[in-house]
């Protein structure tokens, strides 16, 4: 027989086709809120050497599941001693799955949120000495969160 080859070809392309096509809706499907109140998002991690090129050429970013922790709002200042981090009220604490995606159910609020990154909490921005300023109004926002290691 000489097609049997091709047909198994044929076969296999039409096996990735589904498989990628069910990994896409899977993916698609497990970064829509279900909740009606709060924010949801993704969050990256970015990894990289910029030196001497520019981004986005010199670095890679990939999705992973870390915790999260929401507080009532934390000044800046305390980004220089995190251990102080845990006098401060924590609202909600949840984990981001294998695509990055979380979601937490808030009241309208002003907040400080942080993800783990290794053994501490990572916090990018400091706005009006506001550690990580989240402003969650009314109804459901995207906040994706950005972890980056590039070196610039």
């Amino acid at each position: 027989m000489p097609w049997a080859g091709s047909r198994r070809l044929v076969v296999m392309v039409i096996l990735v086709a589904v498989v990628s096509s069910t990994v896409a809706l899977v993916w698609a499907f497990s970064t829509w809120p279900t909740i009606d109140q709060g924010v949801y998002g993704v969050v990256t991690l970015a990894e990289g050497d910029c030196m001497p090129v520019a981004p986005p050429f010199c670095e890679k970013r990939s999705a992973v599941s870390r915790t999260i922790w929401v507080r009532e709002p934390v000044p800046g200042g305390v980004l220089s001693d995190p251990s102080i981090l845990g006098s401060y009220p924590l609202v909600v604490q949840t984990v981001s799955g294998w695509t990055g995606f979380y979601q937490l159910r808030l009241p309208p609020g002003e907040y400080s949120i942080f993800v783990a990154d290794g053994d501490s909490p990572y916090c990018r921005v400091v706005v009006d000495d506001t550690a990580c300023p989240l402003s969650v109004g009314t109804g459901v926002s995207r906040y994706d969160i950005l972890i980056s290691h590039v070196t610039m």
